[in-house]
């Protein structure tokens, strides 16, 4: 497999990889307790970041047993990692509909980064996740599941014939990066929320990127 866009080297080893039997497919069970875990996991992390995120509290919101939440994930850090590859698997899925959808006036590259950056905004907290350094340094299995998102997009944006040939890929790291800047600026403020000002101006900018003809 190609190394992702933000891969490079690493410092930390690596953590464990997740095991074959707690794998995304074991998460979906229909009102299984795992599921219900995730699900509460998510709007708790949602609120309150990673940083004030703690099993207590989850096993309080979820109504479930602090010892039944660790009879399914090792540790907090076996949590948010579950989350964050969840959040990618989701992410690719949301990435392989724009790219399916047809529309004339708008090329691959513009549906998707659309998707991409949508995502940003409105799953800030779980997108910080995904991209966190300590997990990703310490789980290949995260970054294997980034490549795998940003594959779909950077094969969305090669396929543009609006965008020159020779700057394709460039164009898709730099909207992939833009993604993550995004994030790091919002975690900067105390509420995780930019200025209305700074937020609106953004937007305005990305609008004129990604629309402007040719």
């Amino acid at each position: 497999m190609r190394s992702g866009p933000f891969q490079g080297r690493h410092r930390m080893k690596d953590g464990p990889r997740a095991r074959p039997e707690a794998g995304l497919a074991s998460d979906i069970g229909i009102g299984s307790v795992r599921s219900r875990i995730l699900a509460a996991a998510g709007d708790l992390l949602e609120e309150t970041g990673t940083d004030d995120f703690s099993l207590r509290c989850l096993a309080a919101r979820a109504d479930i047993g602090l010892a039944t939440i660790y009879s399914h994930f090792e540790n907090k850090e076996a949590l948010l990692l579950r989350l964050a590859l969840r959040g990618f698997a989701e992410l690719r899925g949301d990435l392989l509909q724009a790219r399916a959808r047809e529309d004339i006036a708008t090329g691959p590259m513009r549906r998707t980064a659309r998707a991409y950056l949508s995502f940003a905004a409105d799953r800030g907290a779980l997108f910080a996740l995904m991209f966190d350094t300590r997990l990703m340094s310490r789980h290949a299995d995260l970054r294997a599941a980034e490549q795998e998102a940003f594959a779909v997009y950077l094969e969305s944006v090669t396929a543009d014939a609006r965008l020159p040939e020779g700057t394709r890929a460039d164009c898709a790291v730099a909207v992939w990066a833009l993604g993550r800047g995004m994030t790091a600026m919002r975690a900067s403020q105390p509420d995780g929320k930019l200025p209305q000002d700074t937020d609106e101006s953004l937007a305005r900018g990305i609008a004129w990127m990604l629309d402007r003809p040719g």
